[in-house]
């Protein structure tokens, strides 16, 4: 077989990409994606996926202008003690948005002193992820405003302890728990290893194609009644090569969307959901592949349920109830016709069974329930609660979180519960925060050894009176201190 020589070079490497290596995609891919291509480098191992492939050469003609003007410093720059004076230059045609976002411009006007400035990488993630955020700015202020006169007699000036341990949370040991609930494999301890910012552009890249693979797989098994999983199974393998780099990236896209269809957006944050908690109780990737398979699938049942039924706004009968539970059964005979890991059977059949003999479709618990149906019975109840509903409004994270903590034992596995918790964090991300400077923000990525203390992307500023809207930028409470005077900045309220 023949390697022509693409244009694509490997962004980790630099190695040059043959049309070989792009080969590597099923046949499902290639009809559902035929204007893309996607390169795999097989000398870094580094994972390429371009969208629009005819737009991306059209665009080739200047790549050479985008890397000068990439390479440009940006405002000032200090050279071995003295400081030289850098000039914007014209942005060129032809430059995509996100890149645009990179370029130093003089139109913009300065900003106030006490606002940091963002570093490129910092400015493309804020452009990157600025379509997905769904809280207008001017509903920040009211809910500002609003918790400031609550909480203006009983502030306490000082920090919280910055401890590893929750308020009222177990102190997170994974590995005991692991060992206790029997899991087949050694725990593995997986670590970061890029950042948030390095990882939304391909986590925006693999949110979209599970989206189009689950939609697609859907719509197929609609017309012939037989559900394809290939490209699914391809998707989620790409979903966990992702959250295994960076978890916090995806999910906080999964967060912040603004719109969400009832079947297919629940199954693909469960799915999500599930391999974060997956990851976090140390499960090897073959385990991570069919808990994110199982967690996808529990609701595709609810499919050939009435569409009236599913978005009814006003309580249900108990017919009704009775024939939403039959979900169960028919996702059983959905996925039956597949061959499928007898793991994700009983995940998609026991993810409504409760410990006090109160979930369905039967109403005893089954002894024979796995530890991965328990996990992504957890996953799929938080996700249900912090989700828009057609009966209700979304809850917030805090309060899902201490629904799941007053059933813990009842109905969830109490150690799981607490490993749950654990690994979404006491803020998690996408949640909207207060600090104690009077700037809101969004959670975007936890600190692995600093649970109360997050990135938060600030998007808003309640002491400045004149102008509310500030350009957003990252504020790491673990290392960055924005208090006036040296004082230490914290959460002080959370949505």
């Amino acid at each position: 077989m023949s390697r022509d020589v693409s244009p694509i070079e490997c962004p980790k490497c630099g190695t040059k990409l043959s049309d070989y290596e792009r080969r590597r995609r099923s046949v499902w891919q290639w009809a559902l994606f035929h204007k893309s291509r996607k390169y795999q480098c097989e000398h870094c191992g580094k994972k390429t996926f371009i969208f629009n492939y005819h737009t991306y050469l059209a665009k080739q003609e200047t790549s050479t202008t985008q890397n000068q003007i990439e390479d440009l410093p940006i405002g000032n720059e200090t050279i071995s003690g003295q400081r030289t004076e850098t000039k914007a230059k014209p942005i060129p045609e032809g430059i995509p948005d996100h890149r645009k976002a990179r370029i130093p411009s003089t139109s913009i006007a300065k900003e106030s002193d006490h606002t940091p400035q963002n570093t490129p990488l910092e400015k493309t993630f804020i452009s990157g992820i600025n379509t997905y955020l769904n809280i207008p700015i001017p509903s920040i202020k009211i809910f500002i405003d609003e918790q400031q006169m609550l909480r203006s007699n009983t502030v306490q000036e000082d920090p919280p302890e910055t401890t590893t341990s929750r308020p009222g949370k177990i102190t997170s040991n994974c590995q005991e728990v692991h060992a206790r609930l029997k899991l087949p494999n050694h725990f593995i301890q997986y670590r970061n290893t890029t950042t948030v910012e390095d990882e939304i552009e391909e986590a925006k890249k693999v949110y979209l194609e599970l989206q189009e693979s689950f939609h697609w797989s859907m719509s197929n098994f609609h017309k012939s009644q037989h559900l394809k999983l290939g490209l699914i199974r391809e998707s989620v393998r790409q979903l966990i090569e992702s959250m295994l780099r960076n978890p916090d990236a995806i999910f906080l896209l999964s967060r912040l969307k603004g719109t969400d269809t009832f079947i297919y957006e629940h199954c693909i944050n469960t799915s999500i959901l599930a391999v974060l908690f997956g990851r976090h109780m140390g499960l090897t990737v073959q385990e991570l592949d069919t808990l994110a398979l199982g967690a996808l699938l529990l609701d595709i049942g609810k499919s050939k349920l009435p569409k009236a039924l599913l978005e009814k706004p006003t309580k249900l009968t108990a017919a009704e109830i009775k024939l939403i539970q039959k979900h169960v059964q028919f996702s059983l005979d959905i996925i039956n016709t597949t061959d499928i890991d007898k793991e994700i059977l009983n995940i998609v059949g026991n993810h409504h069974k409760r410990l006090d003999g109160q979930g369905y479709p039967k109403h005893q618990f089954d002894a024979n329930v796995s530890v991965f149906a328990k996990m992504a019975s957890i996953a799929d109840a938080y996700d249900a609660m912090t989700h828009v509903r057609p009966y209700r409004k979304a809850l917030p994270a805090q309060k899902a979180i201490d629904i799941l903590h007053q059933q813990r034992s009842q109905q969830f596995h109490a150690e799981l519960v607490d490993e749950f918790t654990h690994c979404i964090g006491a803020y998690p991300t996408g949640s909207m925060v207060i600090l104690n400077t009077g700037q809101a923000g969004i959670v975007i990525s936890q600190n692995e050894t600093h649970y109360l203390q997050p990135r938060v992307l600030i998007v808003s500023d309640s002491t400045n009176r004149n102008n509310t809207v500030i350009t957003p930028f990252t504020c790491d409470l673990e290392k960055e201190s924005l208090g006036e005077n040296g004082k230490p900045v914290f959460i002080k309220a959370a949505a």
